[in-house]
């Protein structure tokens, strides 16, 4: 079972189906207030000291399984306004704090159920209101079609090897309104810029999955580059083990080899349906300040040293009025 079938609302299913996520309304000023109640009241015990962090990160079992059980109940009831037949997985707080240090890499979440049968998928749900200057979520459109179906606990990501630039420019920024919330496929590609505003940036969020689907957890063995083991689990399993424990003490069914090839910068555009046609304000500057260093690295390292001074001089205003048109027609076209 999809959870993209189990929407309750058609539109909703199309969008989610085929973009790998959509926004609505999820939450009101009550239940956010309750949050923010309780993320007040237990952040002294997470005991993180990073400017990023979420509540699974945390050493402290008992903070885990408190925030996990609160935020369900009450993220839990609102998801059942828009899609039947799930039960939640885990919960947790996703905390910014301000200043450098605060963005989180574009990542794919775990498996949690047996792909491509089932899926899964995030809720993700803004205490305050959410921009590019406070660290909204961002995403990649259309790359839940990536068919790695297997994402492991300290499995690399099959598209590292890609300039991180270019990931850059296809993102495109989700923002939200406090209470709104994005729900997003767990294969979709997300991320999220620093937080250069003056305020902390509190998020809840809960994994969802199909009230059928069994659970599992994959967990990629440091001590054997190819194998990935699969355990069978509850719920529980996720707060009793912060995102950075190996759990030795939990048996697995079975074991795999990893195989998924690492992806190319074509081929990846092709599974996601990727235009270049369709540039943004955002990815023509990501585009420039990936290829314009290139330029200058190699216009100093082969053309340079065999010019005139004049030579040297005409082929340098060129290159500079280029980048200076370049500027220009990013600001003409978009703003």
């Amino acid at each position: 079972m999809l959870v993209g079938d189990l929407f309750i609302n058609k539109e909703l299913s199309e969008k989610y189906r085929s973009e790998g996520y959509v926004t609505l309304q999820f939450l009101d000023g009550v239940q956010i207030s309750d949050l923010y109640k309780l993320y007040d009241a237990s952040a002294s015990q997470a005991g993180v000291n990073k400017q990023f962090f979420t509540s699974i990160w945390s050493d402290n079992i008992e903070y885990r399984r408190l925030t996990d059980t609160k935020i369900k109940e009450l993220l839990a009831p609102a998801a059942l306004n828009y899609i039947r037949d799930i039960k939640p997985v885990f919960a947790n707080f996703m905390v910014k704090n301000t200043g450098e240090g605060t963005s989180l890499m574009p990542h794919q979440d775990w498996s949690f159920v047996e792909e491509p049968e089932h899926d899964s998928a995030t809720i993700w749900c803004p205490l305050v209101d959410v921009d590019s200057i406070n660290g909204t979520l961002q995403v990649i459109p259309r790359s839940h079609r990536i068919s790695n179906y297997t994402r492991a606990r300290f499995l690399d990501r099959p598209f590292d090897g890609i300039d991180s630039h270019e990931m850059e420019a296809m993102m495109i920024d989700i923002p939200l309104r406090a209470g709104e919330a994005i729900i997003l496929n767990s294969r979709l590609i997300h991320a999220s810029p620093c937080n250069y505003s003056d305020k902390q940036r509190v998020a809840a969020s809960l994994v969802i999955a199909p009230e059928a689907a069994p659970l599992f957890h994959w967990i990629y063995n440091p001590k054997d580059d190819m194998e990935i083991k699969k355990l069978a689990v509850t719920p529980d399993f996720f707060w009793q083990y912060s995102c950075y424990e190996y759990p030795d003490s939990v048996t697995a069914i079975e074991s795999c080899h990893h195989d998924f090839k690492d992806l190319s910068l074509e081929t990846f555009r092709e599974i996601i349906g990727y235009e270049r046609s369709l540039i943004t304000k955002k990815n023509a500057f990501c585009l420039g300040r990936t290829y314009c260093p290139k330029a200058c690295k190699y216009f100093f390292a082969s053309s340079l040293p065999g010019l005139t001074f004049r030579a040297a001089f005409s082929s340098m205003a060129a290159l500079s009025l280029f980048f200076i048109l370049w500027y220009i027609l990013a600001r003409l076209i978009y703003g």
